[in-house]
């Protein structure tokens, strides 16, 4: 699903801007201390688009989101792969003999935060029917979520609900104040995996009911962190809940996790942080700045920066001196090139989309756009997830202009004569900006315009929902280890909730996508995964780019932390302890 995934392919430094470890001695902080609270600082890319969970689509909404709202399941912090384990569920559900029906049982206590919604202004209890809630208002008629697509045709009597017919959903219903029924149209034995998405959080209906449009500016849930402060394009200040008792730090892990002392924290109650303070900070430059003055606790390196931080794949002797730490890993993502499928050129001719995608030198992206910190992509499915196939290589993977220009004559296009332009929505930041210029230049020697409309983070997201747009860059993050967490952009079902932004239709496709989610792993799966793969290639809908290399640094005061992907960074924030100045003397 993306689920939701979105653009960070937009990144790079402005090529003036002052490389901080290049800078005179004198003008480097003398010292650089932890800090006196235990708090944790992280800068986000672009603004957020709204704090409710069941409307968004993007990484930097979802990684707010998940300080303040949580789901029936979740990952565990240090198992990898991803174990699931309870969250506001009790334990893993009781399965029927047919698999089709899930009892989940929740756990009693829980309590969502205080807020004038309620009476009296003390949070409520969470209960069965705060479920049942969740599946109702993803399913309510002209409701835009972008999950609704996912569950459709999946959970008993969902889709009469969505269309009027009925006047609730028949597979959903809460057993007792603490025991919630979910019954399935069909076998899914991935279907836990929708549980751990964000955009299945469990939040009040009376808060939603007294907000209104405000309500994406407020956040209500059983989350670790209580909301301080809002404002969607500068600062999200969240404080301990102190109420929060339903999870501890885990007690489990590897040898390797002992050695490491990420076990030291074992059964204590979460969070272990006071405070986390998410500011939005577009270039990232000023990002660098503020975590080498000790500002920030995370940060992943600027592409800018990599030659001063990185001493091949090592961290640089100046920085390790500092105490500061490098974790790296490929990332759970991969960068696109969207098309809309529903434009009346580029959309329904797939060779111009097959000219674009050999016009493209990806490599020289990789070098310029990422420092050389990607791989190549040659499909949507990333290297985490279940159906990454390492031997397959796209058919447009090399460059090759002459051919290009061949396709786009097939087209109806000689010499591109007549081709309209690309128009291609892009972020406001110099990152975004450069990147423009690069694919301008790759594009235009087969004779492709690219016309790029610079607007803000939140603008983009619009323009994608509404398909306003011939195509864009996009980033896809993962959030479960499995191809269906890329189907949903594909699957022509999914174009309503704006998960298919592409309106990307194939009867073919649709076949396979419902096939690989009723089958267990294996050869057979594995087969049908590949089919769908190579109809992908030839249709074109993506143009896949990079799957990029996370270089995250974190300080020397910072406890617990393991390389997590952007989007979980939220939902996993609350088992990192910071050693204050005072700890630390």
């Amino acid at each position: 699903m993306q689920k939701q995934r979105m653009s960070s392919i937009l990144q790079r430094l402005m090529l003036g801007a002052l490389i901080f470890l290049n800078l005179p001695s004198c003008t480097r902080p003398s010292k650089v201390t932890a800090p006196k609270e235990k708090i944790f600082r992280f800068g986000a890319e672009a603004k957020l688009v709204s704090l409710d969970p069941h409307v968004t689509k993007d990484v930097y909404s979802s990684q707010a989101q998940s300080l303040f709202y949580e789901t029936l399941y979740h990952y565990h912090y240090l198992k990898r792969p991803f174990e699931i384990v309870p969250v506001i569920a009790e334990s893993l559900p009781e399965v029927s003999k047919d698999r089709k029906t899930y009892k989940i049982r929740l756990k009693k206590g829980i309590h969502f935060h205080d807020d004038a919604c309620f009476p009296g202004g003390k949070g409520r209890e969470v209960k069965a029917d705060d479920v049942v809630y969740l599946f109702h208002r993803m399913a309510t008629p002209n409701f835009s979520s972008p999950i609704y697509g996912a569950l459709e045709d999946n959970i008993e009597g969902i889709k009469d609900f969505h269309n009027g017919k009925a006047p609730s959903i028949t597979g959903v219903r809460a057993i007792d104040p603490y025991t919630v029924e979910i019954r399935l149209e069909r076998i899914l034995p991935r279907f836990l995996h929708i549980l751990t998405d964000m955009r299945t959080a469990i939040l009040p209906k009376e808060c939603v009911e007294k907000y209104g449009d405000a309500f994406a500016r407020r956040a209500v849930g059983t989350g670790a962190f209580v909301l301080q402060e809002a404002d969607l394009a500068s600062k999200i200040v969240a404080v301990r809940n102190p109420n929060y008792r339903h999870m501890t730090y885990p007690a489990e892990g590897s040898v390797d996790d002992a050695e490491k002392g990420l076990l030291a924290d074992a059964g204590k109650e979460l969070p272990l942080l006071d405070k986390v303070v998410f500011e939005v900070v577009v270039e990232a430059q000023p990002r660098w700045l503020k975590f080498m003055k000790g500002e920030y606790e995370l940060i992943g390196i600027p592409k800018d920066n990599l030659p001063h931080a990185l001493e091949g794949e090592k961290l640089s002797s100046e920085l390790q001196a500092r105490g500061i730490k490098l974790f790296r890993s490929i990332r759970s993502d991969v960068t696109a090139t969207i098309f809309n499928m529903d434009d009346p050129v580029w959309g329904k001719k797939k060779e111009l989309r097959q000219a674009y995608a050999l016009t493209l030198d990806v490599p020289k992206i990789i070098e310029v756009q990422y420092g050389n910190q990607a791989i190549r992509a040659h499909s949507m499915i990333d290297p985490s997830m279940y159906g990454y196939d390492p031997a397959f290589k796209s058919k447009w993977a090399v460059r090759d202009v002459k051919r290009a220009r061949a396709l786009i004559a097939k087209a109806g296009y000689p010499d591109g004569k007549g081709l309209p332009p690309i128009i291609y929505p892009r972020d406001s930041s110099t990152l975004s900006r450069q990147l423009e210029e690069l694919l301008k230049a790759q594009l235009a020697e087969a004779g492709i315009t690219l016309q790029a409309v610079p607007m803000t983070w939140p603008e983009m997201m619009r323009t994608q929902q509404t398909r306003n747009f011939v195509a864009m860059g996009i980033g896809m993050v993962s959030t479960v280890p499995d191809v269906e967490d890329m189907m949903g952009i594909i699957n022509s079902k999914m174009i309503f909730s704006t998960q298919n932004s592409a309106a990307y239709r194939n009867p073919r496709v649709d076949k396979l996508i419902d096939e690989i989610t009723m089958i267990e792993n294996g050869p057979a799966r594995l087969a049908k995964i590949k089919e769908m793969i190579a109809i992908l290639d030839e249709d074109l809908p993506y143009v896949p780019l990079t799957h990029r290399i996370g270089n995250q640094l974190v300080q020397s005061w910072v406890k617990n932390h393991v390389y997590t992907d952007n989007l979980l960074l939220g939902h996993f924030v609350k088992y990192h302890r910071i050693e204050t100045s005072g700890e630390r003397q």
